[in-house]
């Protein structure tokens, strides 16, 4: 289980510019954002499939509430929402 860390306050990370990396160096980032942007990808299908699965077993949620999945940190989590408090597909959010 992943234990939720609050985010330390005080430090301001800024963007790097990347335009002076070696080769080498430059080679390493671009296979990063590539495994990144892969990885997100792999993890929104993941959290749609897992939504959708649950649904399928209960189409009418339990008690009121519906469970909800997240990709976090590379660990599935999972919390419990009103159902009134939901908003269907397609359905804007602000009418």
């Amino acid at each position: 289980m992943v234990d939720l860390v609050p985010k330390k306050q005080g430090v301001l990370w800024k963007r790097a510019n990347l335009s002076g990396l070696s080769k080498e160096t430059r080679k390493l980032y671009d296979t990063y954002r590539t495994d990144y942007d892969k990885a997100q990808a792999s993890s929104k299908t993941l959290r749609e499939a897992l939504n959708k699965e649950w649904k399928g077993h209960n189409p009418d949620g339990k008690d009121g509430k519906i469970c909800s999945f997240n990709v976090i940190g590379g660990a599935v989590n999972y919390t419990w929402v009103d159902k009134t408090d939901q908003v269907e597909e397609g359905e804007p959010l602000f009418p």
